[in-house]
């Protein structure tokens, strides 16, 4: 079985490497996004109002959602590739009198789909979607005892883009909306070669 699964997977890259090698446009591509309102952020959101109301008191901040991710095209307009996503949350948490912090980082992994409704030299429409797994890492620390207390879980996660515009040759900025891990919206750059 496992022998069996090994051959269709290898045949279909090299159908797929086959080709995307007969196509006459650049088919890598690489980015980085900056995006805000991940789907992970939303959930700290709402997990922070769950605690306020049993009488928890929290300054937040994030960083990221932060994305890097390569596509391959394996026709003119469909590509297929990956997903990298890092964002951190921290709070400072004041519940019963008892003060603490709480830090967790989420590493996310997704393969991806995206495919172009318009795809000019210079201009590009496209939707995207992908999904996949993130790693969670979290620690808290009360502070009278000064413990940090660590745990960590793998999580289902997903993203799509509903629309996306890119602008440029082969250097292109890009803007994005949808739901999931890389945000409501996100911005960035990426190279076709």
């Amino acid at each position: 079985m496992k022998r069996t699964i090994c051959t269709l997977i290898a045949a279909m890259v090299l159908g797929l490497a086959t080709t995307a090698s007969a196509q006459q446009f650049r088919e890598n591509e690489i980015g980085v996004a900056l995006g805000a309102g991940s789907a992970t952020q939303i959930a700290e959101i709402y997990m922070q109002i769950l605690l306020y109301e049993s009488g928890a008191f929290t300054e937040d901040n994030f960083i990221g959602p932060f994305s890097a991710e390569y596509f391959r095209y394996v026709y003119d307009n469909v590509a297929l590739g990956g997903i990298f996503c890092y964002t951190q949350y921290t709070k400072d948490i004041t519940k019963d009198g008892n003060k603490g912090q709480y830090k967790d980082n989420y590493y996310t992994l997704m393969p991806a789909l995206k495919f172009l409704w318009v795809n000019g030299k210079n201009f590009g429409l496209y939707s995207k979607v992908a999904a996949g797994v993130t790693y969670s890492s979290w620690k808290d620390r009360e502070r009278e005892t000064d413990a940090w207390h660590k745990d960590h879980a793998v999580l289902f996660n997903y993203h799509a883009s509903v629309l996306g515009i890119e602008v440029g040759a082969r250097i292109k900025a890009f803007a994005e909306i949808g739901y999931g891990e890389q945000g409501i919206g996100l911005i960035g750059l990426r190279a076709r070669f």
